[in-house]
C-alpha cells in the first residue's frame, strides 16, 4: 500500500482510528490551568495531550516536586495519624524501584533507567517539605477548607467547548479578616522573587480562581499566598540519613535568608486577584477560546506543525517525540511507539485527592 502523507484532516483522522490497541484514540478534551494558550510546539501537543503518547522519564524534578507537595497535603490534612517523613519517603523509593522493573520487563531492548539520582531527588523533596514546614507553619488562626481537591468546570457560558479541570494545593479561611486564600507552593531552581513576579496575572491561579468560585459561592477567594522555595545547591551524600541532610539543608536555608533576606531562596507572599470574575475578564476568555480550538480541531500534520525551536529543551535533552517527528510517514508511528517505549494514557490524571474537611461556620 502506498504510504499516506495525511495533509489533510481527514485522512489522518482515519489512520488514527486504524492504529491497533487503541493508539490513536483521542483523549477525553480538557483545559487544565498549567497549560493555557499557544502549544510551544503544536506537534508536541497533539503526541501528548490529544493522543496521550507517553514515554517514561525520570524526572529529578519532578521526583522533587511530587514528594514536597505529598507531606505538605499530609501535614495540613491533620497531624493525627499521619506517617512519617521517613515512611512517605521509603514508600516513593518503594514504588521507584517497582516502576523500574516494569519498565526493564516491558523493554528489554532499551537502556535501563539510573535511579540513583531519582532516590536522592526524593530524599531532596522531603527535605525541602520539612524546611517549609519549619520556617512557614501555617498560622494556627487559618481554616483549612480543602486539601489537594480535584475540580471542573464547564465553559459553555463563555463559548469555550472543554472544561477547565485542575487540583489546588491547599485553600484556607482567615476568620479575622474574613478572606478565603489559595496557597500554592512551588518548588524551583530560579529565584524565589522572580519566580513570584507575574503572580498578579498568573492564569493558573486565575482558572483556580474560576473552579474554586463556581462550586463554593460562600467563599470566593479573595488571594493566593505564594509560597516559593528554591532548592538548595546540596545533595545528599552516600550513606547520609535523612535526618542529617535534612539538617544541612535547613543550615544551608538559615545561612542564605541570614546573609541576604533580599535574595532568600524560600518565600511567601500574598497577592490580592483584581482581574475581574472570568465570565467578565475579556483577555482569559479569549486564551481560553484559543486554547479550546487547539483542543477540539481536527487533526492533521498541516494544523499541528513540528518547531525546531522546542526539539532540544534548557537541559539539552532531545523531546521525547522527536523519532516520531522525524518520521513524515505517519503509517510508521505505531511502530515507532512500540519499540521506543511509550505508553498511552488512558486519560488525563490528577493528584488523588485527600478527603475534604468540614466547612468553618
Amino acid at each position: 500500500m502506498a504510504p499516506i502523507r495525511c495533509l489533510d484532516p481527514g485522512s489522518l483522522t482515519k489512520l488514527l482510528v486504524a492504529m491497533p490497541d487503541g493508539w490513536g484514540s483521542e483523549l477525553r478534551p480538557a483545559i487544565h490551568p498549567h497549560s493555557v494558550g499557544i502549544p510551544k510546539c503544536p506537534r508536541r501537543f497533539l503526541f501528548s495531550k490529544r493522543l496521550g503518547w507517553y514515554k517514561r522519564s525520570w524526572s529529578d524534578a519532578l521526583y522533587v516536586g511530587s514528594i514536597f507537595h505529598e507531606i505538605l497535603a499530609l501535614r495540613y490534612a491533620g497531624h493525627a495519624l499521619l506517617p512519617s517523613i521517613e515512611s512517605v519517603l521509603q514508600d516513593h523509593t518503594i514504588e521507584l524501584e517497582r516502576q523500574v522493573l516494569e519498565y526493564r520487563a516491558a523493554h528489554p531492548d532499551l537502556p535501563a533507567p539510573k535511579t540513583d539520582k531519582s532516590r536522592k531527588a526524593l530524599a531532596l523533596g522531603a527535605a525541602l517539605a520539612q524546611t517549609w514546614e519549619e520556617h512557614f507553619p501555617l498560622p494556627a488562626n487559618m481554616q483549612i477548607l480543602a486539601v489537594e481537591q480535584s475540580m471542573a468546570r464547564p465553559l459553555d457560558d463563555i463559548n469555550v467547548g472543554p472544561p477547565v479541570e485542575g487540583t489546588v494545593d491547599l485553600v484556607v479561611y482567615d476568620p479575622q479578616h474574613a478572606r478565603t486564600w489559595l496557597v500554592d507552593h512551588k518548588t524551583t531552581a530560579y529565584d524565589p522573587a522572580t519566580r513570584a513576579a507575574p503572580a498578579s496575572f498568573d492564569t493558573q491561579m486565575l482558572l483556580y480562581r474560576a473552579l474554586w468560585d463556581s462550586t463554593h459561592p460562600d467563599y470566593p477567594l479573595f488571594g493566593v499566598i505564594h509560597g516559593i522555595i528554591r532548592k538548595p545547591t546540596i545533595r545528599q551524600k552516600k550513606n547520609e540519613t535523612l535526618e542529617a541532610y535534612t539538617q544541612r539543608c535547613s543550615e544551608w536555608y538559615d545561612e542564605k535568608f541570614i546573609s541576604d533576606p533580599s535574595k532568600s531562596p524560600l518565600s511567601m507572599s500574598h497577592v490580592a486577584f483584581t482581574r475581574l470574575p472570568l465570565t467578565q475578564d475579556a483577555e482569559l476568555c479569549g486564551l481560553l477560546r484559543m486554547t479550546g480550538r487547539w483542543h477540539t480541531k481536527a487533526p492533521s500534520l498541516a494544523s499541528f506543525p513540528r518547531d525546531s525551536r522546542f526539539c532540544i529543551n534548557l537541559s539539552g535533552r532531545l523531546c521525547p517525540y522527536m523519532s516520531l517527528c522525524q518520521q513524515d510517514n505517519p503509517n510508521l508511528w505505531c511502530g515507532i511507539l512500540q519499540r521506543e517505549g511509550f505508553t498511552k494514557r488512558s486519560q488525563n490524571t490528577y493528584p488523588k485527592a485527600v478527603p475534604a474537611l468540614e466547612t468553618p461556620q
